[in-house]
């Protein structure tokens, strides 16, 4: 303060410019040092945490991890705790021999093994130098799981493999089923080989997000591949279909759900439609929303088939653009047969099925149909398929369209309806040869 005062006022506007100067002075010095540490290769911007830096950073003001308050194992905040951990983690690093595993890379690539996975508790820099003489012998390297799992490949490495996560990806799971299912699903894995199919995946439901799937069987496969085999347990199973269906007609409980359906204006077409569908492979639906077509269309197609004993046989898959479409249909038709969603009628989208033997009617999106149309080109075993929503004309509805259309002459037993909200059906008709269209009226 003395100072100030000896200076007078010119000093003192001396001294201002020279603090309203000092600003850019640090402005410059401090993007210097910015652009001196974005060069290095794994260089990210800001600050890793601080004395006083707030939450989200790395042990700043105790809210980083194991940071202040006492709250877990790991205080890195402490700087004796630290220098003990980095110790011990040093101590644990296994020591590169790097003739070894250069001729272990060597013997790799003149070899006929595709790829070489390294489990060893490598430091950084030797998985550098593991990379760098990958990249000398012509390979492909990539680090998993957090350095746990090194791949050294013939071809390109995908940035994630399940294989190799340990906490949260498996190609495995183990699975608990009683005598007759493992006895059913024997049988069905010896008759697939000897007809040299692929093998039937059989696991549990999944337990991803918040809901958890309780589906019996969950696979990837048609329906139809879960079937049985002789002729005589399809006798007998269209006989248990039928008398179910029958039974479920005549209970009270869904009497006033049978007179709610007739007032939808898709049951006055009910026979119409059915006729069409069994005198052409390709039929066009055109109704308003609010008809009924994609809740009853589907059932009546399913009841004709089990009431003329033919459920063994039925398999019907109808396709919804949107996943959250699938399932409520699907338990929206479950509920109106008296069934438990998964039965007669089952849904499958992406990372979530709900189906099983018995399921006859299935709603999944197109996605998951132009997935299986690559697993299964001929749509084996399928009988009807219902593409509801067509008039959307989204990317995936479109491609599936021109498959359909060069799937058809391959496969005559296949029936194919087409569902639009639209009138104007004729550019789907003129598409697929001129089909017959119906339109329901409201």
């Amino acid at each position: 303060m003395s100072v100030r005062f000896l200076l007078g006022t010119s000093n003192f506007s001396l001294s201002r410019n020279l603090l309203l100067a000092a600003p850019k002075i640090f402005t410059f010095r401090s993007g210097i040092s910015t652009l001196a540490m974005s060069s290095r290769p794994n260089f990210r911007g800001g600050r890793r945490g601080g004395p006083n830096s707030g939450g989200g950073r790395r042990g700043g003001s105790g809210r980083g991890r194991g940071g202040g308050r006492g709250g877990g194992e790991q205080r890195w905040w402490d700087p004796v705790w630290r220098a003990e951990r980095l110790r011990q983690q040093a101590a644990e690093m296994e020591v590169l021999d790097e003739n070894e595993w250069w001729g272990k890379m060597e013997q790799m690539k003149n070899g006929a093994e595709q790829e070489m996975v390294i489990k060893r508790n490598f430091s950084r820099n030797n998985q550098q130098t593991l990379s760098d003489m990958a990249y000398q012998l012509g390979l492909h390297f990539h680090a998993y799981n957090k350095g746990k799992a090194l791949v050294v490949s013939k071809v390109p490495l995908p940035d994630y493999r399940a294989d190799l996560d340990e906490r949260h990806g498996s190609t495995q799971k183990e699975i608990k089923m009683s005598t007759e299912t493992a006895d059913r699903v024997g049988s069905l894995l010896r008759s697939s080989e000897s007809q040299g199919e692929v093998s039937v995946n059989v696991a549990s439901g999944s337990g991803q997000g918040s809901k958890q799937t309780s589906a019996s069987v969950n696979s990837s496969k048609p329906v139809s591949q879960l079937e049985p085999d002789t002729v005589k347990e399809k006798e007998k199973l269209s006989r248990q279909l039928k008398e179910r269906q029958e039974q479920m007609k005549v209970s009270n409980s869904l009497k006033a759900m049978q007179l709610f359906r007739e007032k939808l204006p898709a049951f006055k077409m009910k026979s119409e439609f059915l006729r069409a569908v069994s005198e052409n492979q390709v039929l066009v639906v055109s109704g308003e929303t609010g008809c009924g077509k994609t809740t009853q269309l589907p059932q009546f197609i399913l009841e004709d088939e089990i009431s003329r004993l033919h459920g063994a046989d039925c398999n019907i898959i109808c396709t919804q653009p949107r996943r959250i479409s699938a399932v409520s249909v699907a338990a929206r038709i479950s509920s109106e047969r008296g069934e438990n969603l998964g039965e007669t009628v089952g849904y499958q989208i992406r990372l979530e099925s709900k189906r099983s033997a018995q399921t006859r009617l299935l709603f999944c999106t197109t996605g998951v149909l132009l997935r299986q149309l690559v697993q299964d080109p001929m749509l084996t075993g399928v009988s009807h398929l219902l593409v509801d929503e067509i008039h959307e004309r989204g990317m995936n509805e479109d491609f599936l369209l021109i498959i359909l259309c060069d799937l058809l002459p391959r496969r005559p037993d296949l029936r194919l309806i087409l569902m639009s909200a639209t009138i104007n059906a004729d550019l789907f008709s003129k598409y697929f040869g001129n089909c017959p269209t119906i339109h329901i009226p409201v």
